[in-house]
């Protein structure tokens, strides 16, 4: 798992090596130290301007370099990540895309890049809106 010193059954994929709730898989698919119990994915969510007048629900995340788009889906040769959107957490099935990462974010460890989901729908009226992430093995 990445730089990690991980060993022994502490080292496979499902286990949580640091019992910090996230699997060593799932600490490597977003960047963060499988052995550092303080550690979580860095979700920095923005309210991102169109420059018509329309704002929309955006989650940056960070996520492995070497990918490729299709949709809102992004896959490496390690991970599939795949955003999902709802209005109201039981119905996941909204439309979201893969978005341009907004500017200020902090440089991303080596092997990751800076990604964004976007829900499709437009936050204007106060609406609301969840984007989950999901982190697949090929």
């Amino acid at each position: 798992m990445g730089q990690s010193a991980l060993n022994d059954e502490n080292a496979a994929p499902n286990a949580d090596a640091d019992k910090d709730g996230r699997t060593n898989y799932e600490e490597f698919a977003f960047g963060t130290d499988p052995d550092g119990m303080n550690t979580q994915p860095n979700f920095q969510p923005k309210a991102i301007a169109d420059g018509q007048g329309n704002k929309f629900f955006t989650v940056p995340y960070l996520r492995r370099t070497g990918g490729t788009s299709n949709g809102a889906q992004y896959s490496t040769g390690e991970v599939i990540y795949l955003p999902e959107a709802s209005h109201d957490l039981t119905d996941w099935t909204k439309p979201v895309s893969d978005a341009p990462p907004p500017a200020g974010l902090p440089t991303p460890p080596s092997g990751y890049e800076w990604g964004a989901a976007k829900f499709a729908a437009p936050i204007n009226g106060g609406g609301k809106g969840f984007i989950r992430l999901n982190a697949f093995s090929p």
